[in-house]
């Protein structure tokens, strides 16, 4: 659940984070403005057509529905494609993208919902071998289901079984069955084989997601049954090809970053990690979420990112003498002194790690007037030294 205040506060603590990882993508799902006054304004798919895009605030997602009678619109829990959806009463929003099940015979099916990863912010590849740091997906995600998912022996034949996850990274198309083609990286959310409750399970996928097709590379079992949402966070480290997986249980249908510190912890899968080769040096194109459902279940995603380990201050020497001010920035105007006072190469970043502004400052001033109010992460060069610092622009 999401308020407009918590969100200001959220992007505070992901701008405070930057200094050790850059952002690549990011998306809570959260509307480019809220409805005013409140109201829910859900975004769906089109009803009729297998493939279809919707839009959130910050990118465009491309969904495909192959079941002959389209997406399911009409969930009491939300709809297919971008939920915002208004509580009244605790006078809180609920944004996520979902997939709505349905069980009737002609619209049971194995859906993806795309975003390019030519949206991702410039540094990163689509071949993940040429990536220079380690990579991090996190995401929440939870299926509306009381009973255990289907098992994964099983789970993946589409239009016939109920599981989902997150297709980290694929050369799949947007508008066609993933079931029939592409090779990538994928993590499931299902029933635990030979057991009574879900795992998660990281994998690689040749020739389409499809029983047979996928191949376990590490997994967290005992998962407990259930609605409640999880998180999920997977790496990669592009020197060794090196993997890891770890999830923790959310114990709520909220969804909590899986950046936050909650009473719950993480379970590390066991082996800890594992290496993995066969497509790390694809060209990838897509990420998805997917969904194979066979009933009216529904599934949600949430808080999804993608980092590096690189961090926006390489090589990281303080300028001696260095001063900014005032922040909070309040007349458009920033100060930035040092003692040698030196020309200085000043870039500036958005939360998401998107460059707004980058000038030669040789007079200590800076017009940041043409930049929108928020949280920042400005870069200072000077004679070879770089320093960051944290800027508010009110």
């Amino acid at each position: 659940m999401k308020t407009k205040l918590l969100l200001i506060a959220a992007l505070t603590l992901t701008a405070a984070s930057s200094f050790c990882q850059t952002t690549l993508f990011f998306d809570n799902f959260d509307p480019a403005s809220f409805p005013s006054p409140d109201a829910t304004l859900n975004k769906p798919f089109a009803a009729s057509s297998p493939s279809s895009s919707v839009s959130s605030g910050l990118y465009t997602y491309t969904g495909y529905n192959s079941s002959a009678s389209g997406w399911n619109l009409s969930s009491g829990n939300g709809t297919s494609g971008l939920n915002c959806i208004y509580t009244s009463a605790s006078a809180t929003y609920a944004t996520n993208l979902s997939v709505q099940g349905s069980s009737a015979a002609d619209s049971k099916a194995a859906t993806t919902i795309a975003v390019p990863m030519s949206s991702f912010i410039s540094g990163f590849n689509p071949i993940l071998k040429n990536n220079s740091n380690v990579l991090t997906w996190s995401y929440n995600m939870r299926i509306n289901r009381g009973a255990q998912l289907t098992q994964l022996a099983t789970a993946l034949t589409p239009a016939s079984g109920i599981c989902g996850g997150l297709i980290l990274a694929t050369d799949a198309v947007a508008n066609a069955p993933i079931s029939d083609a592409g090779n990538g990286y994928a993590v499931i959310f299902s029933g635990q084989d030979g057991g009574t409750t879900n795992s998660v399970a990281l994998g690689v996928f040749t020739g389409g997601i499809n029983n047979g097709t996928f191949s376990t590379i590490l997994k967290v079992n005992g998962i407990t049954i259930g609605s409640n949402a999880i998180s999920v966070v997977v790496t990669y480290a592009p020197t060794n090809d090196t993997w890891t997986l770890k999830v923790r249980q959310d114990l709520s249908t909220s969804y909590v970053d899986p950046e936050s510190t909650t009473a719950n912890n993480f379970v590390v899968s066991s082996p800890a990690s594992a290496v993995e080769a066969s497509y790390t040096t694809a060209t990838n194109t897509n990420m998805m979420m997917y969904f194979n459902y066979n009933g009216t279940n529904g599934m949600y995603l949430d808080n999804l990112k993608v980092k590096t380990a690189a961090n926006l201050a390489v090589a990281q020497n303080d300028i001696k003498g260095l001063s900014v001010y005032p922040n909070p920035v309040t007349s458009g105007k920033i100060f930035i002194n040092s003692d040698s006072g030196e020309v200085k190469k000043v870039t500036i970043y958005s939360i998401l790690g998107v460059q707004v502004l980058s000038k030669d400052v040789t007079s200590g001033l800076l017009d940041v007037s043409t930049i929108k109010k928020g949280t920042y992460v400005m870069k200072i060069t000077e004679a070879g030294k770089t320093s960051t610092r944290k800027i508010v622009i009110d």
